[in-house]
């Protein structure tokens, strides 16, 4: 690391974190150099070696602070970064015969890695003489680090910290013969999260998505006024998501959020995919649930012993409804009829049943909808045709 007149030299990959807070360390001066007058002025206070006039210097120790930190864990992090690139050596040498591509390690190739893996972490332990609680300590300095340039809005450098703690991860996990979860709990809060470091670091992709879909139904049940539908109940559909390979449900909410909110222009037709898609896992989580019959409506009449909702699903105008096959063109009519149908007692929970068979029987064919809450509506109705289907068979 150098610039005019300083030069630095730094041994280890550790030490781009290091060099990332010299280089923000120092006396910070903000002025409006947009204007001709000051910058001029500016620039002759400089050459003459004083500050500009008005100028009120900031000074920020925090790297410094930082910089005796990493001092303290040198032998600690020397240990992470020597057994992160023994490590891909040992990868590049297992798998240099492969000839490029992708490719499944063999299982033969999986065990030496592991084997090799694990003795390399005894012997970067050894070789620089640190133990768990050293690696420990250096995990949290790592996470304080990262949390401050997190908040600082650098994400590049608040990366960088975070493959450094990746591989100090793993080699604490092996050295210590601890996993994950007792590591995490060990490092604890650190850096003013209110949940442990780790978690915050690289969240639990499942307890994220099972709280979204949870939120997302919670409100949608409002919306319709629905009383009947308890905290519990929510909760124990999306565990039951989890426990039978239903995640398809979390993927395809996570992905119309992402369009819906974030998208572009062109993100209409991504949500239209979406709801098709969606309807599509219905019919999965009603064939989880014991569903039997070829069609979707099939599946729900033989789950649904509701005597309300069965009536109502076997009056003309539903029937009628539900056996168009195909999207007709007259779509805005369509809507109106399942408008109505929920205005009718019992009616909210059959238009979402009929709804998702009508959608999941023509997604060979594109969804004539383009207004972005119609769409909406007919994504959460889809999600409530599942979980009140998981509660009518749950009893």
């Amino acid at each position: 690391m150098f610039d005019a007149i300083n030069v630095e030299t730094y041994y280890s990959t550790w030490q781009v974190l290091l060099a990332a807070e010299v280089a923000d360390a120092g006396v910070h001066i903000r002025i409006n150099l947009g204007d001709k007058a000051t910058f001029q002025r500016t620039m002759e206070a400089l050459d003459a070696g004083r500050l500009p006039h008005g100028s009120g210097p900031s000074y920020d120790f925090a790297p410094f602070h930082a910089a005796r930190r990493f001092a303290e864990h040198q032998a600690a992090l020397d240990a992470v970064v020597w057994f992160a690139e023994e490590r891909s050596r040992v990868l590049s040498d297992i798998i240099k015969v492969q000839g490029g591509g992708r490719f499944r390690l063999r299982p033969t190739q999986s065990a030496q890695y592991e084997q090799e893996t694990v003795a390399l972490s005894a012997a970067a332990v050894g070789r620089f003489t640190v133990n768990l609680d050293q690696l420990v300590a250096a995990i949290r300095f790592l996470v304080e680090r990262w949390s401050e340039w997190k908040r600082e809005g650098r994400p590049l450098i608040a990366d960088g910290y975070q493959a450094v703690l990746a591989k100090a991860v793993i080699l604490a996990r092996l050295a210590g013969n601890v996993n994950f979860a007792e590591l995490r709990d060990r490092i604890g809060r650190v850096g003013g999260w209110f949940k442990p470091a780790l978690d915050v670091i690289w969240p639990d992709w499942a307890a994220e998505e099972k709280e979204r879909v949870h939120v997302t139904l919670k409100a949608s049940l409002a919306t319709v006024g629905s009383t009947s539908v308890s905290d519990a109940d929510i909760t124990a559909f999306v565990d039951f998501l989890a426990k039978e390979g239903q995640e398809a449900l979390f993927w395809r909410l996570r992905s119309f959020e992402e369009h819906a909110l974030r998208g572009n222009e062109f993100a209409i037709e991504a949500m239209k995919s979406d709801v098709q898609g969606l309807s599509v896992v219905v019919e999965h989580i009603a064939a989880a649930l014991g569903g039997t019959g070829t069609q979707l409506f099939q599946k729900f009449r033989h789950l649904w012993k509701d005597s309300q909702v069965l009536r109502l699903l076997d009056r003309s105008h539903v029937t009628d409804l539900r056996k168009q096959y195909t999207l007709p063109s007259n779509w805005a009519a369509q809507k109106a009829a399942f408008q109505a149908l929920r205005a009718e007692p019992g009616g909210e929970i059959v238009a979402d049943l009929v709804a998702a068979h009508r959608i999941r029987a023509s997604v060979h064919e594109a969804l004539p909808e383009d207004d972005h809450f119609e769409l909406e509506a007919f994504f959460v109705g889809l999600m409530r045709a599942a979980l009140l289907t998981f509660l009518q068979v749950r009893g």
